[in-house]
């Protein structure tokens, strides 16, 4: 990893990530960031002390990201419930009508981890890469590896 929770707390200044999950989503940031920089961390973490800071703050930033779209999801999954028992108790889902003729129940539809969100997130692939990328690109751009490479350069 290429960064700490100290660094996080004491030099990003979060508060948002529990340090008993930091590590989690710490790491998905760095295995994004090596994508974007196109491994160029791996062998070329900066020397500069300046650079290696805005790596570590692409890395909290990016972790932060990650930990929101991870509450989300778990809101979603919250909201779809499901039903555990003989007696028709839903677990999970809120009530939205209740009828007496025919015993009508109706419950708030949630984003669970069906078929329609898969689909959702599939066409979301594009948007949701733009916005990792666009996180990181405020810290990494003109930060230099320590061969002199730009992080973020794409070409050859």
């Amino acid at each position: 990893m290429y960064t700490t929770y100290e660094f996080y707390v004491t030099r990003y200044f979060g508060d948002m990530i529990p340090e008993d999950v930091f590590e989690k989503f710490c790491q998905r940031s760095c295995d994004e960031i090596d994508v974007i920089t196109f491994d160029r961390l791996v062998e070329g973490f900066p020397t500069d002390e300046r650079a290696a800071a805005r790596v570590q703050r692409a890395i909290c930033a990016l972790a932060e990201l990650f930990y929101r779209i991870d509450a989300e999801d778990r809101k979603a999954e919250e909201s779809t419930g499901i039903i555990h028992k003989e007696d028709g108790t839903v677990i999970g889902k809120q009530i939205t009508a209740v009828s007496s003729g025919n015993e009508s129940i109706h419950y708030a539809v949630g984003q669970g981890t069906t078929i329609s969100t898969i689909t959702t997130a599939v066409k979301d692939v594009k948007s949701r890469r733009k916005l990792e990328y666009d996180t990181v690109r405020e810290y990494l751009t003109g930060v230099k590896d320590n061969k002199g490479e730009l992080l973020l350069y794409a070409g050859l």
